[in-house]
């Protein structure tokens, strides 16, 4: 919605109104010229993982994640219709294979997430159901995924 902004001025004894030429919101007012994007937000301990809704609107998604642990983490989404505790895993058994059958997995990650930091990503989620996981070596298998759902 753009808000026009109407100000008296006087120039040389005459009264002359002046409009902003671009859109303004006025702060605090809910108004803004930017799209709609819902957040999500994940904690991570050692070891498990939870998050604050469990369905959020499909579309362009701000996920933002916790670590509240005592090592590394990261976050990563895949789409899938698969239980999020029987995702498919690398030979070795240690980490989810990305590529695995069964699982779409969705970029950007949020690597690298240091204890007591937060890390931001932004994904698009089309209507489906999500895991969302750590997948450091070891860490999906003690617990750290979690099923969302977009709608």
């Amino acid at each position: 919605m753009r808000r026009c902004v109407l100000a008296p001025l006087a120039v040389g004894g005459l009264l002359t109104l002046i409009t902003p030429a671009a859109p303004t919101s006025a702060a605090g007012s809910g108004g803004s010229s930017k799209p709609s994007v819902a957040d999500v937000r994940f904690r991570e301990r050692d070891y498990s993982l939870s998050v604050d809704q469990r369905a959020v609107p499909s579309g362009q998604l701000t996920v933002w994640v916790r670590n509240e642990g005592k090592v590394e983490h990261e976050l990563v989404a895949f789409r899938t219709d698969l239980d999020e505790g029987a995702l498919p895993m690398t030979p070795d058994g240690h980490q989810v294979d990305e590529h695995g059958p069964g699982v779409t997995h969705l970029d950007p990650e949020a690597e690298d997430v240091q204890p007591g930091s937060t890390k931001t990503i932004t994904l698009r989620l089309d209507p489906g159901r999500y895991v969302f996981i750590c997948n450091l070596p070891g860490h999906y298998r003690t617990g750290m995924h979690i099923a969302v759902a977009a709608r």
